[in-house]
């Protein structure tokens, strides 16, 4: 009789056992399972960023010529500016002559 029954308490004991076995392997492949779905979400977040970082990239090149042109456009309506300055001040030295000029004329005329 003691036979039978450390028997069934062995058994017992290996059917728990045996239970607890199965609930970790479920447990292992439901942890599997989910470290596969973030896995994927990793993956697709890396793709979609890497695709991100492309475009933020051409279109900091776009940003960049677009802004070249800008300066040099800048810089030659800067230049165009100190010229027309430089041509401004020649013509109001000329015209303080031309007044002169007229000036002397209109008095030599009424004054004949």
């Amino acid at each position: 009789m003691t036979d039978t029954k450390n028997r069934r308490e062995g058994d017992t004991q290996i059917l728990l056992l045996q239970q607890k076995l199965d609930n970790h392997i479920d447990d292992f492949h439901e942890h599997c399972a989910a470290e596969d779905k973030r896995w994927d979400r990793f993956i697709s977040t890396q793709e979609s960023n890497t695709v991100s970082i492309r475009e933020l990239v051409t279109s900091n090149k776009e940003l960049s010529d677009s802004t070249r042109d800008v300066v040099a456009v800048w810089k030659a309506a800067d230049g165009t500016m100190k010229t027309m300055s430089a041509v401004g001040k020649f013509v109001k030295w000329l015209s303080g002559f031309t007044i002169l000029g007229v000036a002397i004329k209109w008095v030599f005329e009424h004054f004949k």
